[in-house]
């Protein structure tokens, strides 16, 4: 079970991609950051079985964010 139907774990990743991940341009994390970074991939998807690099789990955060967004948009129009 992922948690990407979730507002409140939404809003947690949201307000890590937009603190550490969208003002970083050079891509280069610090030890800090990366353990953010994969403590909210960890919060979307806690079942998951691998680890996956930051990038990766910066990738997944992204779409997580995107599908959320997407499904509530459809939602409201209704």
């Amino acid at each position: 079970m992922n948690n990407l139907d979730s507002p409140d774990h939404i809003a947690y990743v949201r307000e890590i991609y937009e603190r550490v991940v969208v003002p970083n341009t050079t891509g280069e994390y610090s030890d800090l950051d990366k353990i953010e970074i994969i403590g909210g991939y960890s919060t979307l998807y806690p079942n998951a079985q691998t680890t996956p690099s930051v990038a990766d789990a910066i990738e997944h955060i992204r779409i997580g964010i995107e599908l959320y967004d997407d499904k509530n948009k459809k939602r409201f129009k209704r």
